[in-house]
């Protein structure tokens, strides 16, 4: 799963960012389909990686209001994951 985020944020930094922004939900989605992501407490971490990939990829097409939602996202997950610990 790491490896598919790091894939997708090379192909942001390619300037590619529609593609990474699949690559992103699609991983999520997987992850999501597999069964497993609600037993690991690393999901939150990473759903906020993503959530931040993606909305930095709406600015790079400047779109800042896809940017602010997704980003927005990425800030209750990673406040979430702070509650947790």
């Amino acid at each position: 799963s790491y490896l598919a985020l790091d894939h997708a944020r090379a192909l942001r930094d390619e300037g590619r960012p529609e593609e990474a922004r699949a690559l992103a939900r699609r991983l999520l989605a997987d992850l999501e389909e597999s069964g497993l992501w609600e037993r690991y407490f690393w999901r939150i971490e990473l759903e906020a990686q993503v959530e931040t990939l993606v909305g930095g990829s709406f600015m790079d097409e400047d779109e800042p209001q896809r940017a602010e939602e997704e980003l927005s996202r990425a800030v209750e997950r990673l406040e979430e994951y702070e509650r947790l610990l």
